[in-house]
C-alpha cells in the first residue's frame, strides 16, 4: 500500500523539500494544508500527518496541537522541530529557550532507545539543526520516550510509549542530514503496516 500523507504546515520556508522527501521516501501522494486550514473529517482521509517546523511556539498552533489529540491513537505522526515541541506539550512536556540558537548547525546525535524510526541508522548521526527552543529533558512526561539526544543530553527524537507517534527536533529533509532520507522510509514503513 502507498502512503497519502498530509502536512500540517507551519509557514515553513523547507515545505517544498519535505514534500520531495516524502516523495522520494516513497509517498504516493503529500497534500500541504495551511495548519488553521485542516478539517479533521478531510484530514481523516489521510493515511499519516506531518507537523511541519515553522516560527513561533506549539501554544500558537492550537489547530494542530488539536490535530494530534484527535488522531495521535489512530494514525502514524511525525513532529518535526515545531512538530516535536507540539507533541511534547500535547503530552504535558516542557519546553525551555536554548542559550545558544541552533539555526543552520549541523551536529551528532546519540541513540538511547531502540525506536523503528532510526532503525538501520549508523549512530552517530550528523543532523542539521534550526531551532531555539527545545523539550526539557528535566520534565518527565509519562507517554514520550526520548530515543536520541546530543551529547549535551538534549532530547533530539521521541515516540510515543504505545502509539505510532514520532517525533525529531532535527530537520530530515537538510542536506545536514545524513540519513533524513532513510528516516523517512522508516517513517512511512510505520504508515503501510498501519493502513
Amino acid at each position: 500500500m502507498s502512503a497519502k500523507i498530509l502536512i500540517s504546515d507551519h509557514n515553513d520556508v523547507w515545505t517544498d523539500n519535505r514534500v520531495q522527501g516524502l516523495e522520494e521516501a516513497g509517498a504516493e501522494s503529500v497534500a500541504v494544508y495551511a495548519f488553521n486550514k485542516i478539517d479533521l473529517n478531510a484530514a481523516a482521509a489521510f493515511n499519516g500527518i506531518v507537523l511541519s517546523p515553522g516560527p513561533a511556539l506549539p501554544k500558537d498552533y492550537p489547530a494542530s496541537l488539536e490535530l494530534i489529540k484527535t488522531f495521535y491513537k489512530t494514525k502514524p505522526i511525525l513532529g518535526v522541530c515545531l512538530g516535536m515541541q507540539m507533541i511534547v506539550e500535547c503530552f504535558s512536556g516542557e519546553l525551555y529557550n536554548l542559550e545558544n540558537v541552533q539555526h543552520g548547525k549541523r551536529i551528532e546525535v546519540f541513540k538511547t532507545q531502540d525506536c523503528v524510526l532510526l532503525d538501520n541508522i549508523p549512530f552517530p548521526m550528523k543532523v542539521g539543526l534550526y531551532h531555539s527552543w527545545a523539550m526539557d529533558k528535566d520534565v518527565p512526561v509519562e507517554e514520550l520516550i526520548i530515543t536520541s539526544a546530543t551529547k549535551e543530553n538534549i532530547p533530539m527524537s521521541l515516540k510515543h510509549r504505545e502509539y505510532n507517534t514520532f517525533g525529531v527536533q532535527f530537520h530530515p529533509e537538510s542536506y545536514m542530514t545524513k540519513d533524513g532520507l532513510l528516516l523517512m522510509k522508516n517513517w512511512l514503513s510505520v504508515v503501510n503496516k498501519t493502513n
